[in-house]
């Protein structure tokens, strides 16, 4: 199924930037995700017994005029399609492949305590040189790292953390350990 949302994604994309509102409709689809993910909503557009006139209704009615018509021909073509199921994840994944073509990037800073807001630019600042993009932090906490931090940023994980820090120091040892036990040559 991922294959096909990244399809209808990268549709509503490509119509976006030839029409030249790809900010427009990402905002807009950014604000309707929030709408769209509600439990009411996913089952009213989801159930097979309510018609398309009336989940078209549903749309209208939750936006008003405020969709960019691209948008809103989109939602109607997966409630025409019966894909409404793909809604969600197509809107996602037009989010992340918009900023991707914009240069921005979301990285989760997971620490074992908070962060003050010095250490978050300091690090964004970094990514952001490095990966030479704009990058938005999204912290996270989690008291099993015991301390430090790692990043979680495009598919690729940056493991400062005291925990990962203590398992190579176990392995280290490990090794070591193994090359004492070794007979030596004489």
């Amino acid at each position: 199924m991922a294959g096909l949302s990244d399809r209808y994604a990268s549709a509503l994309l490509s119509l976006a930037v030839e029409d030249g509102v790809q900010d427009l409709v990402l905002e807009q689809v950014s604000s309707a995700l929030e709408t769209l993910r509600d439990e009411e909503c996913l089952l009213a557009l989801e159930h097979p017994h309510i018609p398309d006139s009336e989940k078209r209704g549903l749309i209208s009615a939750l936006f008003g005029g405020g969709l960019n018509e691209i948008l809103k021909n989109f939602l109607f073509l997966l409630i025409s399609k019966s894909r409404e199921r793909m809604i969600i994840p197509a809107l996602t994944e037009y989010v992340a492949m918009s900023e991707r073509l914009s240069g921005k990037t979301a990285a989760a800073v997971v620490s074992a305590e908070e962060l003050g807001e010095i250490k978050l630019a300091r690090i964004k600042n970094l990514l952001s040189e490095k990966l030479k993009k704009r990058v938005e932090i999204v912290p996270r906490t989690d008291e099993s790292l015991l301390g430090g931090f790692y990043v979680l940023v495009d598919g690729y994980m940056i493991d400062l953390s005291l925990k990962r820090r203590l398992k190579d120091l176990k392995d280290y040892l490990k090794a070591e350990q193994v090359v004492r036990d070794e007979p030596q040559p004489r």
